[in-house]
């Protein structure tokens, strides 16, 4: 049996990632029927390509924006790398903040309370049992 000493370096970290990402996928695929589980866990590692791929876009523009097309000189490539570092840092923690919201979404909020069926009142004024 392979252990992390015989294995070559950055396995172990690589099989940690993989039960991390199977583990995400299984809570994607929480609460949806059998049939559509496949969907939903698919549905979910593209979502998250996707956002992995337009977030880094952003984050690329934003630290190109406003350089010169020529040759920027470095300070101004520094200045941003910071700016994007600082707006992908907060989104980073604006999106750990908002996995801690209560509820899924989609769940249906609490429900109203049932009031008591009032026995009706018929033309003249008497009431009968419903």
């Amino acid at each position: 049996m392979a252990t992390p000493r015989t294995l070559p370096p950055g396995t172990a970290d690589c099989k940690r990632g993989t039960r991390r990402r199977c583990a995400r996928l299984v809570c994607a695929a929480s609460g949806v029927a059998p049939q559509e589980a496949g969907t939903a866990s698919a549905l979910a590692c593209t979502s998250q390509q996707i956002g992995g791929a337009a977030g880094l876009a952003l984050l690329v523009a934003l630290a190109t924006a406003g350089l010169p097309g020529d040759a920027p000189a470095i300070v101004d490539v520094a200045d941003g790398l910071r700016t994007a570092m600082w707006v992908g840092g907060a989104a980073s923690i604006i999106g750990g903040l908002l996995a801690f919201t209560p509820g899924k979404p989609g769940t249906p909020g609490p429900r109203p309370a049932v009031e008591a069926p009032s026995p009706a009142i018929d033309e003249v004024g008497a009431r009968s049992s419903g």
